[in-house]
């Protein structure tokens, strides 16, 4: 292989590591979120990499061959369609566990808190919503 390519794949792998952890820093720092934050989104990331990418791998191929005697776009569209939902549904499933895992750890707001009524704009938010509440009685 040439040392070119070689020294390409190092910079991609390196970047793809320190940018991700560059603005987590940034983050951490401007906002005040835990790392643990991140640390359980890439724990996901990787359970839901571990089972997506064998599942694609073993079900491509057959679903392909079995799409080929509709033609030849049936096999594009029909891959294109399942990879994109089953990449939606695994997406959807990682999000809905970790917030589950992380929710009770108290880092988000508890669910009674709404974001309205923190956050710049909550004493407008909060103003507006007595307001509105006042006027109706």
């Amino acid at each position: 292989m040439d040392s070119l390519v070689v020294a390409t794949f190092a910079v991609v792998a390196l970047l793809e590591i320190a940018v991700p952890l560059t603005l987590g820093y940034w983050i951490v720092r401007r906002f005040g979120v835990p790392w643990r934050v991140f640390g359980l989104g890439a724990l996901f990331f990787i359970v839901v990499q571990v089972i997506h990418t064998p599942l694609v791998l073993a079900t491509q191929v057959p679903l392909s061959r079995a799409l080929l005697p509709l033609g030849t776009a049936a096999p594009l569209v029909g891959l294109a369609l399942y990879l994109g939902l089953l990449a939606g549904s695994s997406r959807r499933s990682a999000v809905t566990s970790s917030t589950a895992t992380t929710s009770g750890g108290g880092i988000y707001p508890s669910p009674g808190r709404s974001a309205s009524s923190s956050g710049p704009g909550g004493a407008v938010s909060r103003a507006s919503s007595s307001h509105s509440s006042s006027s109706q009685a």
